[in-house]
């Protein structure tokens, strides 16, 4: 396998970490520095809500354009 060059290296870093990025996509974190034990992180995965919306689109529209057909 030939070795990459610096910008792929580069490039392959930023890959990975947009990969992993992924899956957190709203990420909120509160540090407390007297009281560390009151640290609070909260993260929402808006995947799922993403793939229903689009599967909810793509099923109004489909059906509209079954509807109109019959119609016709």
């Amino acid at each position: 396998m030939p070795a990459l060059t610096p910008k792929a290296q580069v490039s392959l870093k930023v890959g990975r970490r947009l990969a992993g990025y992924a899956g957190r996509m709203i990420r909120y974190r509160r540090q407390n520095a007297l009281t560390p034990e009151k640290d609070a992180e909260i993260t929402v995965n808006l995947t799922p809500l993403l793939f229903f919306a689009v599967g909810y689109v793509a099923m109004r529209a489909l059906l509209g354009t079954l509807m109109q057909g019959q119609n016709e």
